[in-house]
């Protein structure tokens, strides 16, 4: 699945390079993540507001999520990260998270 990928530099030095909607729970990309296989190094989540940050390792580089307003964002820490890989983990995790199905809402 083709995906359109995003060269956003954040304050931190991380690149924003990737945005898509949240339609599976945190817990649930943090599995997609481990099937990579990719090494989770944190799992936070915040079950007052509903978002969650998720760090991994994969292929010598380190990959951020965060989930918030209704979108998954990802994180590369290098933004220098090949553009191959960036694609590379996009539509895997396009493929995983199909974008038409009913949103995850978060909440009582």
């Amino acid at each position: 699945m083709p995906v359109h990928l995003t060269n956003e530099l954040m304050p931190g030095g991380s690149r924003l390079f990737f945005t898509w909607p949240q339609n599976c729970s945190p817990l649930r990309l943090l599995w997609l993540i481990v099937r990579l296989p990719a090494l989770p190094t944190a799992y936070l989540p915040d079950l007052v507001t509903g978002e969650t940050w998720i760090d991994w390792r994969w292929r010598g580089h380190r990959f951020s999520a965060h989930s918030i307003y209704g979108d998954f964002l990802f994180f590369s820490e290098n933004p220098d990260c090949p553009e191959t890989l960036l694609r590379t983990l996009a539509e895997y995790l396009a493929a995983q998270i199909p974008p038409d199905i009913p949103q995850i809402k978060s909440g009582g």
